[in-house]
């Protein structure tokens, strides 16, 4: 017999089938306990699932910094049947994030690390998407991508990753103390002269983290 997640998703995909319905199908192939919420009403900074595999029955809108984790648990998975409307989002390390419509976020958008799934149905909105070089956010076509600034790379049909030609300006766009400077100072001069910056520095997820959980902004 199928859960009411089951059932809230298999309803949906009739009626809309994207590959982000497709992807969610896959998650719930996975033998947990899966819990069907209706989309929180929320008035706090940071929102993070209060369960590890969470089916969160319509869309999710609010100004807090949204973390996909639970900070109790070293896996999970976060679906939206809908849209996904927030601050900032963070994907944590083991923990997938599947919309099955938009991603709207009013600032910055961080990627999971590898062997996490990232994917959204609809557009991707925000000021800045820092998709980073091991996992990538999927999208269900290209033209869904209306990031401001993209710093990485981005993935969608035919499956292939695209960068773009010119990456973000993490240094004018995020507080210094939320980059990832290690690679670009421990270059000499000369190999600097060779290199564009915004290339190669990162976002220190690490540091990124914390100042999210604290309801805090990454810009400038």
């Amino acid at each position: 017999m199928k859960s009411p997640a089951h059932h809230a998703l298999e309803t949906l995909h009739a009626a809309h089938p994207n590959l982000a319905t497709s992807a969610a199908r896959e998650l719930l192939t996975i033998d947990v306990d899966w819990a069907l919420r209706p989309p929180p009403a929320l008035d706090t900074p940071v929102w993070q699932p209060e369960q590890p595999y969470l089916v969160v029955d319509g869309s999710l809108t609010t100004q807090a910094n949204v973390l996909v984790r639970t900070g109790r648990h070293d896996n999970g998975a976060l679906i939206v049947l809908g849209d996904l409307r927030c601050r900032n989002l963070m994907v944590s390390w083991g923990f997938d994030l599947v919309v099955t419509g938009s991603l709207l976020v009013e600032e910055v958008v961080i990627t999971a690390p590898s062997d996490s799934q990232f994917m959204v149905g609809g557009d991707l909105r925000a000021r800045l998407l820092a998709s980073g070089t091991s996992t990538w956010v999927t999208l269900a076509h290209p033209r869904h991508q209306q990031a401001q600034h993209t710093s990485g790379y981005v993935m969608a049909p035919p499956n292939k990753p695209s960068r773009p030609p010119t990456q973000a300006p993490l240094t004018e766009l995020l507080l210094a103390e939320v980059i990832d400077r290690e690679e670009w100072d421990d270059m000499d001069e000369a190999e600097q002269a060779n290199e564009d910056i915004n290339d190669i520095l990162r976002v220190d997820a690490k540091a990124a983290h914390q100042y999210l959980a604290a309801g805090r902004s990454l810009l400038r």
